[in-house]
């Protein structure tokens, strides 16, 4: 009778493959600093990658706390598409008119991403947006 009541205690098995997705999961983490068309910058961002980037502005977004832009292809990184970037400082949201052409530097560090050094372009160069048409045509 004892026996039938004593209660015992059974670990739950985890299938390998759970084990499989878990390891996985992780192992994007592992290569952080892989190679590619970047250069790391700054004592404080060994792991952050960073591009240079052409593109044109459409407009201030994300309560001027990020700018849309479409920009040009960053290879082995995206293709060229109209995107939100948050910016490093809010403050350069109003500094570019829609429509002007522009180059930044693009910052990726793990899952943080931000433009800086945003300088407008001379007038006359011609950006590869296949597909993007200027915001309001």
């Amino acid at each position: 009778m004892l026996r039938g009541m004593l209660h015992t205690s059974r670990t739950p098995k985890i299938a390998p493959s759970l084990w499989v997705l878990v390891a996985l999961a992780f192992l994007p983490l592992a290569g952080c600093g892989g190679a590619g068309g970047s250069s790391a910058s700054g004592d404080t961002e060994d792991a952050a990658e960073s591009y240079t980037v052409r593109g044109r502005v459409v407009g201030p977004s994300q309560q001027g706390q990020a700018l849309k832009s479409d920009h040009e292809a960053i290879p082995e990184v995206m293709d060229a598409m109209r995107m939100d970037f948050p910016l490093e400082d809010p403050a350069d949201a109003g500094r570019f008119p829609a429509g002007s052409l522009i180059e930044f530097e693009y910052v990726v560090d793990g899952f943080d991403t931000r433009i800086r050094k945003i300088e407008s372009l001379p007038e006359g160069p011609e950006l590869v947006l296949p597909g993007l048409e200027p915001a309001g045509e």
